[in-house]
């Protein structure tokens, strides 16, 4: 730590008895919100960038606002500012659901060892599970459904409980990739995107060759074209390159419909985009760990005490 940084903080610790236990206060307090990124919220900005300069600006107008604020609170109102500004966002994992998968085209196996890779190098990594498990669709933050085996029989096609898993999941904003295939796998192609579309799409020709990106955005980022070997397509929705075998149902619902792409010589730089993608949905509200409220309650605690001296003090001078 610079010395200038020492000097500064040092000084805190120089101050008067409630001076020092309001401005201690104030510290484990934005400590114990900055940990959950509260402060970052507040401000509209990132403290761990910012240079000392404007880090020791920021805590001057957090220690004034807080004063001004807690010398008018109850006790049950700093309990609710408390559970306001302690809930945080933390990093849930992406439900990977393989019933069944295609030969080594899946998360963990022997075609997809790069993508699993990026996958579980996303914040929260992945866990297999069920979409027609509520209890794992509730604990995900993002869902990837990957192809099944066109021998899974009967359950080749989403059930109705799947569907209303993942209806409500998309409505949370939670982000869902489905892969489909291409020949031979029209009957699950048809199952997904009759309900990414609402009953309006269906599987279209199978096509091999290059495609050319249509759009710009971060699953495209990088990519220029892509090998496609064999992938459906369909029509409808925004399709991210000119054969629509990638398409975006809605800003948080994407198909593709070729597994190879997602191999280890397929096409990297969008594999990964998509496993970022999923990565991205990563954020959930949450309540702060035990020591998170220790922290919180002693801070209120602390800024509550200089706060009570100061008006006793002024009530005192004005007897």
């Amino acid at each position: 730590m610079p010395n200038g940084s020492k000097h500064r903080y040092w000084k805190v610790f120089q101050a008067k008895p409630p001076d020092f236990i309001g401005k201690f206060g104030a510290i484990l307090l934005l400590v114990s919100l900055h940990r959950h990124g509260s402060v970052d919220q507040i401000f509209n900005c990132h403290i761990s960038a910012m240079c000392p300069c404007e880090r020791s600006l920021i805590f001057n107008q957090w220690v004034g606002a807080m004063k001004s604020l807690l010398s008018r609170l109850t006790g049950t109102t700093l309990l609710l500012c408390a559970l306001l500004f302690g809930t945080h966002e933390v990093n849930a994992t992406i439900l990977v659901d393989q019933q069944s998968p295609y030969g080594g085209y899946s998360v963990g196996g022997t075609d997809w060892t790069a993508f699993t890779s990026a996958l579980a190098g996303q914040p929260g990594g992945y866990s297999v599970g069920s979409i027609g498990n509520a209890a794992d669709v509730a604990a995900a933050s993002a869902i990837l459904i990957v192809t099944r085996d066109n021998n899974f029989g009967a359950n080749f096609s989403l059930s109705s409980a799947e569907k209303a898993n993942l209806t409500s999941f998309l409505a949370t904003g939670g982000r869902v990739v489905i892969l489909g295939e291409g020949n031979f796998w029209n009957l699950w192609n048809d199952s997904v995107l009759a309900f990414v579309s609402g009953g309006t799409a269906s599987s279209g020709t199978v096509f091999s060759g290059t495609a050319t990106a249509n759009v710009a955005n971060s699953l495209t980022a990088g990519v220029s074209s892509i090998l496609v070997q064999g992938g459906g397509t369909t029509s409808g929705g925004t399709a991210l390159f000119n054969q629509n075998f990638a398409t975006l149902w809605s800003e948080n619902l994407l198909t593709v419909l070729d597994v190879n792409v997602f191999t280890q010589n397929g096409a990297p730089v969008f594999r990964d985009n998509v496993a970022n993608w999923l990565g991205e949905s990563l954020v959930t509200p949450a309540v702060p760990e035990p020591s998170t409220w220790a922290m919180m309650v002693l801070g209120f605690a602390g800024i509550g005490t200089m706060a009570y001296r100061r008006r006793k003090k002024t009530a005192a001078i004005a007897a």
